[in-house]
């Protein structure tokens, strides 16, 4: 086993091990200091792939991060960098998408 795929290995036991987050050596975490997470309702999704479309309209917005979406919980969560992208912003992408 190679020395990269041991640490990654070990790094995830540790997360179930000890409860916590664990970063695997030579990966680095993207995510601005900054960064705030907002929660959207969201109304008329109806499957999937209105989540993933949504979810991939969203997230084409410079500086946002992450971005979660449940069709059944009627939500999106976006993490993101507010220097670079607005709320307002963001609800103009979820109103592009027709929700």
């Amino acid at each position: 086993m190679n020395t990269k795929r041991f640490t990654a290995m070990l790094a995830i036991f540790s997360l179930f091990l000890l409860g916590g987050t664990a970063v695997v050596a030579g990966e680095s975490d993207k995510a601005t200091t900054n960064a705030v997470v907002s929660t959207f309702e969201v109304n008329g999704m109806t499957c999937g792939g209105c989540s993933s479309g949504l979810r991939l309209q969203v997230k084409k917005l410079e500086g946002v991060e992450d971005v979660k979406v449940s069709h059944e919980e009627n939500f999106a969560s976006v993490t993101y960098d507010p220097d670079k992208v607005s709320p307002k912003d963001i609800l103009k992408a979820i109103e592009k998408m027709g929700f």
